[in-house]
């Protein structure tokens, strides 16, 4: 089924767009899964140079590697930070667009109507998502061993 667009058939189905800059709307969106995802590749990378091959540390681990729980540590907070930042950006960007097509929710799903706002919740709820995945990796940090 079709629904046609509650602003008339010309209207902009955004029309709060120029509230919200690009570079907020796409760091608000997408900021959190990329540094969730740059986090397990630094992660993966540290923890495999230092631990390879076993489950023991290296006799003579590289001298950048030796404070290897600080680095992991650091990379946590660091893509924490991010998220934070990525939810806040979003919830802003949500802010200015929210009242883009006030009660017409319908035409968000069918026409894309208020797609700014659709896209500055969808980054809330990344943003949240993808901070809980780091939080319980930083959670880990603390509970498993560095090569267990």
């Amino acid at each position: 089924m079709h629904y046609e667009s509650s602003l008339g058939p010309n209207a902009n189905p955004s029309p709060h767009r120029a509230r919200v800059g690009t570079t907020a709307l796409i760091f608000g969106s997408s900021g959190a899964p990329l540094a969730w995802a740059a986090h397990l590749i630094a992660n993966y990378g540290v923890a495999s140079t230092v631990c390879f091959p076993g489950q023991a540390l290296r006799q003579n681990p590289l001298p950048s590697m030796r404070s290897a729980w600080s680095i992991l540590l650091a990379i946590d907070l660091i893509a924490m930070a991010i998220a934070i930042l990525a939810a806040i950006t979003a919830y802003r960007n949500w802010q200015l667009s929210h009242e883009e097509v006030a009660g017409y929710s319908q035409g968000m799903v069918e026409i894309g109507e208020g797609r700014t706002s659709f896209l500055s919740l969808w980054g809330i709820a990344t943003s949240i998502g993808f901070f809980l995945a780091v939080a319980f990796d930083f959670i880990g940090l603390w509970v498993v061993p560095l090569c267990g």
